[in-house]
């Protein structure tokens, strides 16, 4: 019965380590991703079906327009108060989410990796408290 002790132990350890160890990581990888991705400025747009489904928004500067795929008309056909999101310097990037997909896997990784780390602390304390 000691050796499982000692073993459960040793591998809530382990998890602790690696867990604190690669969340830390990762969050450093998300602090370095959402400075990296600047800001994005929300602003309104809408699709003109008649020049063969052009999205059209507004900036600072002006009127943008870029030509939307067969699947991005689709799916955007049946939307009311389409938002798109520009950066301030590049007006005719856009974006249909607030977050990029590299912050949200940095984050959804940052809390993965710190919840092991976490849980197995957690379970290190609890098995000092058991007997073996």
């Amino acid at each position: 019965m000691n050796s499982a002790h000692d073993f459960l132990g040793l591998l809530a350890e382990l998890f602790t380590w690696i867990g604190l160890v690669v969340g830390g990581l990762c969050l450093v990888a998300l602090l370095i991703t959402r400075s990296a991705s600047a800001r994005w400025i929300e602003t309104d747009a809408i699709v003109v079906e008649e020049k063969g489904g052009v999205l059209r928004w507004m900036s600072g500067d002006g009127l943008h327009e870029c030509s939307l795929t067969p699947s991005q008309r689709e799916e955007l056909q049946h939307v009311e108060g389409l938002r798109v999101y520009y950066r301030p310097g590049q007006p005719e990037r856009i974006r249909f989410e607030r977050t990029g997909h590299g912050e949200k896997t940095a984050r959804l990784l940052t809390w993965l990796m710190l919840g092991l780390g976490g849980g197995g602390a957690v379970g290190s304390i609890v098995l000092l408290f058991v007997e073996a």
